[in-house]
This record gives structure tokens, sequence and C-alpha cells, in this order.
């Protein structure tokens, strides 16, 4: 048997530790081009999601203002307390419809879009008549205390 020369066995070595380094280098080049477009779709995702959210929660905010103001003219009559009403009842129609919008790409939300704008605009009807019923009566009923 033939001894190999140190520079020989040098370069098999060597040879040893680069050849699986690159096959891991392709390995996790390959992983990272085929996995990074499904990241930034997941992350898209969740960026949809969140602005969903968000829009949904200024609906509910925008209602709860008007059922504020609403409740605080009763209350005083006091119009200034109309403004907060009159804003929230705004905005309501533009956030369903940017509602609407956004979840155009999920069947299972579009069904429930309707229940959603009849519950909405059976509130504002309800601020509505009792605002024309307090305008109507100038004053509101007290329940006497016993």
């Amino acid at each position: 048997m033939t001894r190999l020369r140190a520079p020989t066995l040098l370069w098999l070595g060597l040879l040893l530790v680069i050849l699986p380094c690159l096959a891991l280098t392709l390995v996790s080049y390959y992983q990272a081009v085929r996995i990074a477009p499904e990241l930034e779709q997941g992350r898209a995702q969740v960026a949809h999601t969140f602005e969903v959210l968000r829009t949904a929660q200024a609906l509910d905010q925008s209602l709860q203002d008007a059922e504020r103001g609403q409740r605080g003219f009763l209350i005083t009559g006091d119009n200034t307390y109309l403004a907060p009403y009159q804003q929230g009842i705004e905005t309501v129609p533009g956030l369903l419809a940017k509602i609407q919008r956004l979840t155009e790409d999920n069947p299972e939300q579009q069904r429930k879009l309707p229940v959603l704008k009849n519950l909405v605009d059976t509130k504002l009807n309800e601020l509505a008549r009792t605002i024309e019923a307090r305008n109507a009566t100038g004053s509101t009923r007290h329940a006497r205390w016993s």
C-alpha cells in the first residue's frame, strides 16, 4: 500500500469539510427561496386580518359614540350631545362598505354581512326614533321614586 503524501491528505480533508458545507448551503438557499413567498403571503394575510379587525372596531366605536350622544341628549335635552351622535351615524355607512370590501375574499364573512347591516340599521333606527320622540315631547318622563 502506498502512502499518500501530506498535501494530498490535506486536500482530501479540506474537500470532506467543504462539500458538506456547500451541500448544506445549497439546501438552505433552496428552502429560503421556496419558503420566502409563502412567508410573505402569510404576512399579507395577517395584515389583512388586522385591517378587518380595526375596521370592525371602528364601526363598533362609531355606534357607541352615536349611542352615547343620543343618551346624553335624551337625559339633558342639550343639542350639543347630538354632535357625537351625528359623527357616529355619518361614519357607519363608510365603515360598513369598507368591511364589505375587505371581506370580499371570504364567502363566509360575506354571508354574515347582511345580518351585521340589519343589526346596525336596527340600532341606528332606534337611536333616531328616540331622538325624534325627545324632540317631539320636549322632555323625558321621569319615574317617581317611592
